[in-house]
């Protein structure tokens, strides 16, 4: 341990008198003291004991006048009152708020070339927001343009678990820092944690963060000299009963209670739940509401086309449209793998216009860690094999992400803070997304607000299903002075009968100033 982790490891500790005087009693009680010494030796020894004790002095005061506000500095924002265009403005550095809910925190973990450190915390029994220093070892800058775009590096993967729990959350990392000093970045986590747990206070988290990447939009050349059209003709027409069809998730982004629905729909299919008419119907409207596109594809064939000079492994082994859809297979023979083509994925480029369409990918044989073969799908692009002619192969285009520093850095720290909610016992009878029922009660805090509603009747799967669907998540918070907050983040589970809703504010509320909560029309007056 160097100079620099002893510092570290010391800092916040308040020495005691009784550390104070055994540190003076040992120094002078050494070998050396126990022989007769001269006055300079002796003047050595007090010097030594007043720099020991000054340095022991200086980590207690800095440790006294460190703020969790510096931690989250210019991140937490506070809705000014009086104002009806729902102003914000830095939460100040002596917020009661910010002592109660945040909390000094320090995990390291050191891996490929980063050290990444979780600083601090600020939650309530719902929320957790937690800032995590990132920095290069060798100081230098993550990339040649690390200023230019702040928010083109980010993390593949975060995961948050609470205490030992097997099942773990994905969240979102967003940075948060200004990218002036080199080789240095704080990241913030802003998440509703899923765990039915009442007091998060006093548990232990832990952060996974998986490799750490760079968005560059680059388009990599793989030598496709010919165009698709060419290896299109060389394979047979197929026929409609050639192709297969399944549903897939749309190329659209989804909300949070989208994928609750899709799924519940998986699972239900898997089951044996929706089968028959059931099944076809409601797959037709998920398909309407954008959330599943249909997808086809083909069988491979004997034929196997190679095409790159860079990957000379590559073959396609079938191709085809079928509704606007253009479908092809390909043999990896493990040329290339598939954590590479997520962040990379094939892409049609358009040799006249410079026009990129990524490609969706299905894993035919193989897994995530060994790929063999796989479907590509393109969806709205090719509608005619005429189109084909100007198109090519290459890798990459808008969203590439090349990774920086390949490693897993692992985060584990307790929570100790105080949930600042209050809770409010309702019961007022509600309809809510067509369900009547009652709002049983709320919990609020200035970052967040769950609410219990209970249904009059049971929720069979079909009804849940069209509750989740017809929920809009219409939930807003009305000030004394007449402003509104709205646009929530909110997430529900439902369970014997009962709706948790958790909802997440974008800046920090004065729980005094809120004057009523509307939830889908029905007014609770605080």
């Amino acid at each position: 341990m160097n100079s620099h982790d002893y510092r570290d490891a010391m800092r916040g500790i308040k020495p005691s008198k009784e550390l104070n005087d055994r540190i003076v009693f040992n120094i002078l009680d050494s070998d050396e003291d126990k022989r007769i010494f001269r006055n300079r030796s002796r003047k050595k020894k007090l010097v030594l004991i007043c720099a020991i004790i000054l340095s022991l002095s200086s980590i207690s005061v800095a440790a006294a006048t460190w703020n969790i506000a510096d931690v989250f500095k210019g991140y937490f924002k506070e809705h000014i009152s009086s104002t009806k265009d729902n102003k914000q403005a830095d939460i100040k550095n002596n917020s009661v708020f910010l002592k109660t809910a945040g909390a000094i925190i320090k995990s390291t973990d050191t891996e490929a070339g980063l050290k990444l450190t979780a600083r601090g915390v600020v939650g309530d029994d719902r929320m957790l927001n937690v800032a995590i220093d990132v920095r290069t070892v060798n100081g230098k800058s993550f990339t040649d343009n690390q200023e230019d775009k702040l928010n083109s590096i980010n993390f593949e993967e975060v995961e948050l678990q609470v205490d030992d729990d097997v099942s773990r959350q994905y969240c979102s990392c967003t940075r948060i820092d200004d990218g002036s000093k080199k080789g240095k970045a704080t990241f913030m986590i802003h998440t509703i944690v899923n765990s039915n747990i009442k007091k998060l206070s006093g548990h232990n988290i832990t952060i996974l963060l998986t490799n750490f990447l760079h968005t560059t939009n680059k388009l990599d050349d793989i030598g496709m000299k010919g165009s698709l059209y060419n290896i299109f003709t060389k394979f047979d027409k197929a026929n409609d009963k050639d192709y297969r069809y399944y549903s897939v998730r749309s190329d659209s982004n989804h909300f949070d209670k989208d994928n609750k629905i899709l799924k519940e729909y998986y699972s239900m299919r898997e089951s044996g739940k929706l089968t028959g008419d059931k099944f076809l119907k409601r797959r037709e409207e998920l398909i309407k509401a954008g959330l599943l596109e249909p997808l086809y594809t083909l069988p491979k064939t004997s034929k196997k086309i190679t095409f790159s000079e860079k990957y000379p492994k590559l073959e396609i082994t079938n191709m085809g449209i079928k509704d606007n859809i253009f479908t092809f297979n390909m043999n990896i023979n493990d040329e290339l793998d598939y954590q590479y083509l997520f962040n990379k994925p094939l892409a049609l480029v358009n040799r006249k216009t410079g026009k990129c369409v990524r490609t969706t990918m299905d894993i035919d044989e193989g897994d995530t860690k060994k790929l063999t073969s796989a479907h590509f799908v393109v969806f709205h692009t090719i509608t005619s094999a005429e189109q084909l002619k100007d198109y090519y192969l290459a890798i990459g285009g808008e969203g590439t992400q090349d990774i920086i520093n390949k490693g897993i850095w692992k985060l584990k720290f307790k929570l100790s803070y105080k949930d600042t909610s209050r809770r409010y016992n309702i019961n007022k009878k509600a309809k809510i997304s067509g369900f009547a029922g009652r709002i049983k009660s709320i919990d609020i805090s200035p970052l967040s607000m769950k609410i219990i509603y209970k249904t009059d009747k049971l929720m069979n799967t079909e009804n849940k299903a069209y509750f989740e669907d017809n929920w809009k998540g219409n939930i807003y918070l009305v000030l004394k002075d007449g402003s509104k907050i709205a646009e929530l983040s909110c997430e529900e589970d439902y369970k014997n009968g009962v709706f948790m809703f958790k909802t997440m504010f974008n800046a920090t509320v004065s729980l005094e100033q809120i004057k009523k909560i509307v939830i889908d029309g029905t007014e609770i007056i605080l």
